[in-house]
């Protein structure tokens, strides 16, 4: 697993150079046609032509220079869930578990079941994949870091297949993806663990009546032995297989074997366990540079001097004397004695003027 991600770091590294060493061919590339360009018209086709590259190569660079997620580069945990709508929404989830598989085909990823729960019509109540990519695959192509954005509740609106009438029904899936992590040493006690064997539901022809082969596995979050805050992550996780009690549920049945599908849903708790347990990454505190202060005392007097500039030009415009009110009326003959005397007292202890 260590190598995955060294070769992982690695890849990503050489991809950057050589499409750095691309955008520099292309830029001068694109000088030289479009100064050719000027007076020929091949040329300037050339030169459209180049720019449409060099923008590819812009877009490509940033998206690998640009902070991402650390999960993105792992592989993926796909789960499909039928949701509201009946057999109709089963048969929605799996036309949606077909078109994951074509895209993963389509990006030369590698798609296996981990369970599922078919029903008559050939649906699926819920069906679990892992889509893992192949070597040498390039850092920003990974499964999780492309389907994780498939996530939430995905509903359709169509004529179903089970109605006679050809009326129009509304059906829910949901979907969730999770990241497949490194494996991280986490000690899960048997006695926390509820087992219970049960027949297997779908085809499979008398085995799956006679023989109890199917694990139904229970884990009490709160009632377990794991530190307190990894099960406060747990109860955060708002994982589908986490009941509203704090109890994770995980059905396996794929194999015929009783061993192997205990074993299959071990290791899938294991893996949501351990999904949690590894710790974020912190950035680690720096000190700041010499130039770095002295930028920032530069920036702050400056703002403060602009600010104080401001400030004086709004008082400079509220201390200017008020400009003398004159009042024109036409003759003193249309007023009235009581306004008269109104102005001629308002005259005689203000500035205002009367003409």
């Amino acid at each position: 697993m260590e190598s995955r991600y060294l070769a992982d770091a690695s890849g990503k590294r050489i991809s950057i150079v050589l499409d750095i060493k691309e955008y520099e061919r292309l830029r001068e590339d694109l000088a030289a046609a479009r100064e050719l360009g000027a007076d020929d018209a091949e040329f300037a086709a050339e030169a459209e032509r180049l720019q449409g590259s060099l923008d590819a190569v812009t877009e490509r660079i940033t998206k690998l220079l640009a902070p991402r997620d650390p999960n993105d580069s792992n592989d993926a945990i796909l789960e499909i869930k039928s949701g509201e709508g009946g057999e109709e929404s089963a048969l929605f989830a799996g036309d949606l578990l077909n078109m994951y598989t074509r895209y993963a085909e389509s990006q030369g990823w590698k798609v296996e079941v981990l369970d599922e729960e078919q029903t008559d019509l050939g649906g699926y109540k819920s069906v679990t994949v892992a889509v893992r990519a192949r070597a040498h695959t390039d850092p920003a192509n990974m499964p999780f870091g492309v389907l994780k954005f498939e996530a939430g509740v995905h509903r359709v609106q169509r004529v179903p297949v089970t109605e006679s009438q050809g009326r129009i029904h509304t059906s829910t899936v949901t979907v969730a993806v999770l990241a497949e992590v490194e494996d991280v040493e986490i000690d899960i006690p048997e006695s926390d663990i509820q087992v219970d064997v049960y027949r297997s539901a779908g085809a499979g022809g008398q085995n799956v009546n006679k023989v109890a082969n199917a694990v139904h596995l229970r884990f009490d979050i709160a009632a377990s032995s794991l530190p307190e805050e990894i099960r406060e992550r747990l109860l955060k996780l708002g994982d589908q297989r986490i009941s509203k009690d704090g109890v994770v549920i995980i059905k396996a049945q794929k194999f015929s074997s009783l061993e192997k599908n205990r074993g299959e849903a071990l290791r899938r708790l294991h893996e949501m366990v351990a999904g949690v347990a590894e710790l974020p990454r912190r950035r680690r505190p720096t000190r700041p540079t010499r130039s770095s202060v002295a930028k920032r005392l530069e920036s702050k007097a400056r703002h403060a001097s602009l600010k104080a500039g401001r400030l004086q030009i709004v008082l400079a415009k509220f201390q200017q004397p008020p400009l003398p009110i004159h009042i024109v009326y036409p003759t003193s003959r249309l007023l009235s004695a009581k306004v008269r005397t109104f102005i001629d007292l308002v005259t005689e202890t203000s500035d205002w003027h009367f003409g």
